[in-house]
């Protein structure tokens, strides 16, 4: 049977559909109810295994458009959520024509055993009753406003404790240099030392499926996968984290650079990427100024990694470079690209640490590197921005010192 598993987490994704491939089914994933109308548009699953909370499109809505479709409507559907978990969330659940209201988390056997019911009970043309669009919205519209109203509760209580949490920051202005870089020192301190135990659970993982991978069930061999994915997440993570640490506490080194030079060498980096994608460069004119090269060079490749990494995969994808002086005494580098882009309401969020805007695209990076790029302006003496539109491409634009003020 084919299911379609619409799930913003990636794990519980994951988990989701092993546990039921592990069952000889087919199984296709969404990250949101818009991403999973656009696959019922292709074909047409036995049974839809939903979350409620999620992006763009949430569970509910994406429910009511599938049961108000003549086409899809008789296809079963499962809410499968750890946030709505009221008596009147499962209410309007099934009033919507869901076969089950289920609460995370459940152990294999009985969501497959659930899911087996469900379709016993479908195969028998179980009937369900059609309840107007006028109680829906009302009983849509009061889960919602008691949802709103938690929120704001919360928001509020969190809201007194930052004022606490102020006045508490305003008594340590003072030793902010000293306590940054204690912080600093133990972060780069922490990720090393945590890499330790990481290895353990790694190479005794890979050790376990050598010995018993032939003898383990199918639940055990879900386990043990997520446990090495896991590991290997927060392998990037932590190292990430390293580099994080690292270019806040390491030296800088000021000498003459030429941004040609530079570019050069990022893009000699990429050469095998930049072939099989069919990825053009064009150069502007670039500027040379005085800076730490190793510094650039990480900056740099990581901003054109992601251009590769973000592109259109049916537009070839052209990243255009360029640099200009500026009165305060300045460059500006312009990095360019016809890339996927990004809706700039998430500008500010991309240079924070572990920030990631394109969760429904297969990258498996920390969300770091953005954040690491703006510790390296910093600390250099500069600022970085972008500009971008969805779909159409984005622009990095690094302001630099032409001469080190630091």
């Amino acid at each position: 049977m084919k299911f379609l598993i619409v799930e913003d987490d990636e794990d519980s994704q994951v988990m989701l559909c092993n546990l039921l491939r592990g069952q000889g089914h087919d199984a296709v994933a969404a990250f949101n109810g818009k991403k999973a109308l656009e696959v019922l548009e292709e074909s047409t699953p036995d049974l839809i295994i939903t979350d409620i909370l999620m992006p763009e499109i949430d569970g509910f809505d994406f429910c009511r458009k599938v049961k108000n479709n003549p086409k899809l409507a008789h296809i079963p559907l499962i809410f499968y959520t750890a946030t709505y978990t009221s008596k009147e969330d499962k209410d309007l659940g099934l009033l919507m024509g869901a076969s089950r209201f289920v609460i995370k988390p459940q152990e294999p056997d009985a969501l497959i055993k659930l899911i087996d019911e469900v379709i016993k009970e479908d195969a028998k043309n179980s009937s369900k009753t059609i309840v107007s669009h006028d109680i829906l919205n009302k009983k849509q519209l009061e889960t919602v406003g008691r949802k709103l109203r938690e929120k704001v509760q919360q928001l509020e209580g969190e809201k007194i404790k930052k004022i606490k949490l102020d006045s508490k920051l305003i008594q340590l202005a003072s030793d902010f240099h000293h306590v940054n870089e204690a912080l600093s020192d133990f972060t780069f301190s922490a990720s090393h030392d945590l890499m330790e135990p990481l290895r353990k659970i790694s190479s005794f993982s890979s050790r376990l499926r050598e010995m018993c991978g032939q003898n383990l069930d199918e639940h055990q061999q879900v386990y043990l996968s997520v446990i090495e994915r896991s590991s290997l997440k927060m392998k990037r993570y932590i190292e990430d984290l390293g580099v994080f640490a690292e270019v806040s506490k390491a030296d800088l080194d000021f000498r003459d650079i030429d941004l040609e030079e530079i570019f050069s060498e990022v893009l000699k980096k990429f050469s095998l990427e930049i072939r099989k994608s069919n990825a053009k460069f064009t150069l502007g004119k670039l500027h040379a100024l005085v800076s730490d090269r190793l510094k650039l060079i990480k900056l740099f490749q990581t901003i054109i990694s992601n251009s590769l990494k973000f592109r259109n995969e049916n537009v070839p994808l052209e990243i255009h470079i360029k640099s200009q002086k500026t009165e305060d005494g300045f460059i500006e580098v312009s990095i360019e690209d016809s890339g996927m882009g990004f809706d700039e309401k998430y500008t500010d969020r991309i240079f924070k640490p572990f920030q990631k805007i394109h969760r429904d695209h297969q990258d498996q990076s920390s969300g770091m590197g953005l954040a690491i790029c703006q510790k390296i302006v910093n600390r250099l003496g500069g600022s970085i921005s972008a500009k971008s539109s969805l779909g159409k491409g984005s622009t990095f634009i690094v302001k630099l010192p032409l001469k080190s003020k630091i």
